[in-house]
């Protein structure tokens, strides 16, 4: 999946290559990238070392998040149109309110500091189950809950492209107010910058809505977060509870913290069953083309 993913992304900078800022650059990185992936894989099939099966296992969180900070430079190459006035408006039809709008009389720094902890911990709450059952031994299920997220993760990246959109926090509400708005108390505002600049979004950036990155349809932090609830279930880790409220936690601040539209969430809940009730068809297919899952 990660090199079918390379391979799309390189496609669409050799295609865009005079648009696309660093071109020749991310070439490289894809290429080199790919390079790592396949030496991994030989590495541990011709020693079966543990070392090597440490790095086979966990060489795809760098790996990952490079994926989804590279698939901005093409989505408004690819789409170039933005559908913030439609979500918002849909949001409207179902709710007859904003629900960011609404959420908001409910704002106080303790919730803000909660929420934000939970948002800006989101990947770390999907890694921890991963990490306890490769501790436990327990390959085949470490597999198939590794697929399945990196799966839904690819999914949702490839989403992005059918309908581009900043969120709320642009559409709705005015983008410079959010820190007078929704106050925190110690780590609101780092975690909040964090997340800023990885959306590339710069302090004190006067136009931030010409950069910010188009990725709100659907919600990835609610599409993982259900699934990730799913799998521990099904799973059974130790991780169960934990998961479930983080992730609950994260879908709630998604909306309070004005990130996504709840049509986002809704189409991302949606893509989350869809994905959890064909992963075991999914690893099937994997096998019978001779990837043991």
């Amino acid at each position: 999946m990660s090199l079918g993913m390379l391979a799309l992304y390189t496609l669409f900078d050799l295609i865009f290559i005079t648009e696309v800022r660093g071109s020749f650059g991310i070439l490289q990185v894809n290429i080199l990238t790919a390079v790592m992936i396949i030496a991994c894989c030989v590495w541990y099939g011709q020693t079966g070392s543990r070392i090597a099966l440490l790095f086979r296992s966990f060489y795809i969180l760098p790996v990952g998040y490079m994926m989804y900070a590279q698939v901005h430079n093409y989505i408004p190459l690819v789409n170039p149109n933005n559908f913030d006035a439609l979500l918002a408006v849909w949001d409207y039809a179902l709710f007859g309110v904003n629900p960011t709008e609404w959420v908001y009389r409910f704002g106080h720094p303790i919730l803000t500091e909660y929420f934000q902890i939970w948002y800006s911990f989101f990947q770390l709450l999907l890694v921890v189950p991963a990490v306890s059952l490769y501790r436990q031994n327990r390959m085949p299920e470490f597999r198939i809950y590794a697929m399945t997220l990196l799966f839904a993760f690819y999914f949702s990246y490839l989403c992005y492209f059918a309908m581009p959109a900043i969120g709320p926090r642009f559409e709705v509400h005015d983008f410079h107010a959010i820190e007078r708005e929704l106050p925190g108390l110690v780590l609101t505002d780092p975690f909040r910058a964090l997340i800023d600049a990885g959306n590339n979004i710069q302090p004190n950036m006067d136009d931030p809505y010409n950069f910010v990155n188009r990725d709100c349809m659907p919600s990835g932090h609610t599409m993982l977060s259900i699934l990730g609830i799913l799998m521990v279930w099904r799973l059974r880790t130790g991780w169960r509870k934990l998961v479930t409220v983080g992730g609950i936690s994260i879908i709630i601040s998604t909306v309070y913290l004005r990130y996504h539209y709840v049509v986002d969430l809704i189409v991302g809940i949606i893509l989350a069953l869809i994905v959890f009730f064909i992963y075991e068809k999914l690893a099937e297919w994997w096998n019978r083309r001779g990837v043991p899952i």
